[in-house]
């Protein structure tokens, strides 16, 4: 008898070493797993930090390629001629507007690189060394409205001419993508000032700005 209560305390002992031990490891486990959770929040703060750090590199980023752009303007609608002196051809335009073009108020122009999948001659991009005269052109391209290349003396072309803003490809894409949008819901205007983006839906409502992507997509 005596032999059995030894056995059946013995298996007790065991039964309660081994609750024991998986009660240790338990605990273990779960102040593993709380360690981990801390990690784990530790490293998505870190993400986030990082991603908002990427997030305002790439709008600094942005902001400077535009800003590297403020003297700009693209003339499109000209006709690529042989020989052909971009300089010269920014004064017609500046002419063509009433604008006065000095000697030395052109930085320098030319055409882009040509994609071999464009169909269309690359715009003229136009850098001028003072903000002012390019701030007069570009406010005055109404005029523009009626006249084709020929009607300036460029080539025989009875195309119609645009002068807009020099976006950075950033803004262009984005630009497209909100006239885009402005074509679907059938809005009346979109236009650049800037360097900023703006979607009008009638003549005296208010223009909506689109300057990033999540403009677009709340406007969407």
């Amino acid at each position: 008898m005596y032999d059995k209560v030894v056995s059946i305390d013995k298996k007790i002992n065991d039964l309660q070493d081994t609750v024991n031990f998986v009660s240790s490891f338990f605990d273990e486990y779960k102040q593993r797993m709380s360690d981990l959770g801390r990690e784990n929040a530790h490293l998505n703060d870190r993400l986030t930090n990082t991603e908002s750090c990427l997030k305002n590199a790439q709008s600094e980023i942005e902001d400077f390629q535009q800003y590297m752009r403020r003297n700009n303007i693209e003339i499109s609608g000209i006709p690529e001629l042989p020989d052909e002196d971009t300089d010269e051809i920014a004064k017609k335009i500046a002419s063509a507007v009433g604008v006065a073009i000095q000697p030395g108020d052109i930085d320098i122009s030319h055409r882009p690189f040509k994609k071999p999948t464009a169909t269309m001659a690359p715009s003229i991009v136009v850098s001028f060394t003072r903000r002012s005269v390019r701030n007069k052109i570009y406010s005055a391209k109404k005029k523009l409205k009626s006249k084709t290349p020929t009607d300036i003396g460029i080539g025989n072309a009875t195309n119609p001419i645009y002068i807009n803003e020099h976006l950075s490809p950033t803004k262009k894409q984005l630009f497209h993508k909100a006239n885009k949008r402005r074509k679907e819901l059938y809005w009346k205007f979109i236009l650049t000032f800037n360097g900023n983006i703006f979607i009008r839906k009638e003549d005296r409502t208010p223009g909506i700005v689109i300057n990033t992507e999540s403009d677009l997509q709340r406007f969407i």
